[in-house]
């Protein structure tokens, strides 16, 4: 595909984006931004693009995964491993432990550290930021594998919580 019948195609997408753009963000501002990256993306990325698919879907992913980066940007989890192991969000860090909140803390560190050892040490090192594959690398795994036990980490810890 030549690079101005790809221009063209990405330029007659821009309202279609536009509109999916405001249903993610609801916001006029952040969905313009959302569609310029998205874009600018698109045209950088152009050789990556395989003509007889379909351009539609193909933007409409970039978008979604830009949006998707960018909310994971935002809501930054931070980690102390220090003895008392809290667990807080940037917004809540704000305000001063509570005596409930630090109880709560030590209780999640014990059924973290109660989770079966395969299961658990993916599951920390995705906590301290590991990406999957560099956890797969570590514990000589497959990422599939990484993806499965932090699932059931997840799962066998929220079971615990709604228990207590």
């Amino acid at each position: 595909m030549k690079t101005s019948d790809f221009n063209h195609q990405l330029a007659g997408l821009q309202k279609d984006l536009s509109c999916f753009a405001y249903t993610l963000s609801l916001d006029n501002d952040q969905s313009q931004d959302l569609v310029q990256e998205t874009m600018l993306k698109a045209i950088l990325n152009k050789g990556k693009f395989t003509p007889e698919t379909n351009l539609r879907a193909w933007t409409f992913t970039i978008m979604k995964n830009i949006f998707i980066n960018q909310y994971h940007k935002k809501k930054k989890t931070v980690i102390d491993t220090s003895e008392n192991y809290f667990l807080f969000d940037m917004e809540g860090s704000k305000r001063s432990a509570s005596p409930d909140s630090i109880y709560a803390a030590k209780e999640i560190k014990s059924m973290v550290n109660d989770l079966k050892e395969d299961h658990r040490m993916p599951f920390e090192m995705h906590l301290k930021g590991y990406k999957y594959r560099e956890i797969a690398e570590k514990l000589n795994i497959s990422v599939g594998n990484v993806k499965i036990r932090i699932y059931f980490a997840r799962q066998s810890l929220m079971s615990k919580i709604s228990r207590n």
